[in-house]
């Protein structure tokens, strides 16, 4: 689906997707609809990084590194056909709000709290969308159980 105004997209994908969902033949159903939550925006101020001699791409690679982590490649096992990503994170426990708003980066000067220059507030709501060309667009995968069959002939 695709369309210019993020809420009837939103609006739309959730009606398709409640009807996806009472249909008995379809299986494997994926989509990006938002999750309810909480959205969390972070706000670099460069000029201020720039002082400290930080680039956005090191403040960001901190901050994935306590969220969802830093990828660093993926892994082919010798018997599979799909590869297994690889992640670098901190542990559970450093993967917390706080531990964000305390994560320090290293400077020309040494060691320096993000706070000093990035701002972290909350959003209502989560959303996970592609903006291609402008427009908006929310992604459902599906598969039927006669696809699936047919594939483990």
């Amino acid at each position: 689906m695709t369309s210019g105004n993020k809420n009837l997209l939103l609006f739309e994908s959730a009606k398709l997707k409640k009807f996806i969902d009472n249909y008995p033949d379809l299986m494997n159903i994926e989509d990006n609809l938002p999750a309810p939550g909480i959205e969390w925006e972070i706000k670099v101020d460069g000029n201020q990084a720039s002082k400290f001699g930080v680039n956005i791409s090191s403040i960001g690679n901190v901050i994935k590194l306590a969220t969802n982590g830093l990828k660093l490649g993926e892994y082919r096992p010798e018997d599979s056909n799909d590869s297994i990503p690889m992640y670098l994170r901190y542990p559970n426990e450093g993967r917390t709000l706080d531990a964000i708003n305390n994560l320090r980066i290293s400077t020309q000067n040494g060691l320096v709290p993000i706070s000093n220059f990035v701002d972290i507030n909350d959003q209502e709501g989560s959303n996970t969308w592609f903006e291609i060309s402008r427009k908006m667009i929310s992604r459902d995968d599906l598969s039927t159980q006669t696809e699936d069959k047919s594939s483990n002939e």
